[in-house]
């Protein structure tokens, strides 16, 4: 199933700036058309956030210096997935493990500026404030970055990058980073609270990294491809995992490129 997240350029207003400036929305809908008439399963997150929310605050929704969506968007986000794997694929995910109040949320005040930010400068733009949410309930997960060397054993705190959020640093820091160690080829959960035996595999871009983390507390195994590092066959992977479903978790800004076959960098290059 793909899902089309929503991109800081609001489908549904912005009309200054889409489609002048900014082709992000309509990309998105014509990958979405072909989808639909190839049979492909799909769910459109831009359309939920606008029944959800209002256009005033769509923009309360991303970060103001960054191009990324809030982790508490992502944890909004993952309630929906959530959702329609239960009612069309046979998950049976407890939906109030994403209700933002079983959440404790700190508040780094200030201490983020983002990739926009970064472009203006401190001297145009002010840095803002970004979160550290973890479940109140109890919970435990095996969490495994092989690239990074990383195999260890905890509650979701385990999922932060603990640099990213050890001191302030505008231009040599991205807090975004910070969730789920930002962008690697692999990563596996395994949820010890869950025996469903459901296996997840999500290839991604960036704004999976604030859904993922979330999503493994709700089914036993979850694994993240992302393509764009991914070195080895995505197809001999799928085939070796077995998971129950295949999630691809991407937002519109990521269509810009063509896919390159030849450095296989590419996020929908999927042999």
């Amino acid at each position: 199933m793909f899902v089309q997240t929503p991109f800081k350029v609001c489908k549904y207003a912005d009309f200054d700036i889409a489609n002048k400036f900014d082709y992000s929305n309509t990309n998105a809908d014509e990958l979405l058309s072909g989808l639909n008439s190839n049979g492909v399963s799909y769910m459109d997150l831009r359309d939920e956030v606008h029944r959800s929310f209002s256009v005033e605050d769509y923009h309360s929704l991303f970060f103001r210096t960054d191009h990324h969506w809030k982790p508490e968007t992502g944890l909004w986000a993952t309630s929906l997935i959530a959702e329609k794997l239960n009612s069309d694929y046979g998950f049976q995910i407890d939906l109030d493990l994403f209700r933002l109040d079983r959440y404790e949320v700190d508040v780094y005040s200030k201490w983020f500026l983002g990739s926009l930010g970064k472009k203006m400068t401190l001297s145009r733009v002010d840095p803002e404030d970004c979160s550290y949410i973890l479940p109140k309930f109890p919970h435990e997960i095996d969490y495994e970055i092989p690239s990074r060397s990383i195999h260890t054993t905890g509650t979701l705190a385990v999922t932060y990058d603990p640099y990213q959020f050890s001191s302030i640093d505008y231009y040599h820091k991205t807090l975004y980073e910070g969730y789920n160690y930002s962008d690697n080829a692999v990563i596996k959960f395994h949820n010890h609270q869950i025996t469903d035996g459901k296996r997840i595999l999500m290839i991604k871009d960036s704004f999976a990294n604030v859904v993922a983390p979330f999503l493994s507390l709700g089914v036993e195994d979850l694994c993240m491809v992302d393509t764009r590092v991914f070195t080895g066959s995505l197809e001999r992977f799928i085939d070796e995992y077995q998971p129950d479903i295949v999630l691809v978790v991407a937002n519109p800004s990521s269509y810009a490129r063509h896919i390159d076959w030849e450095k296989g960098d590419s996020l929908f290059d999927f042999r």
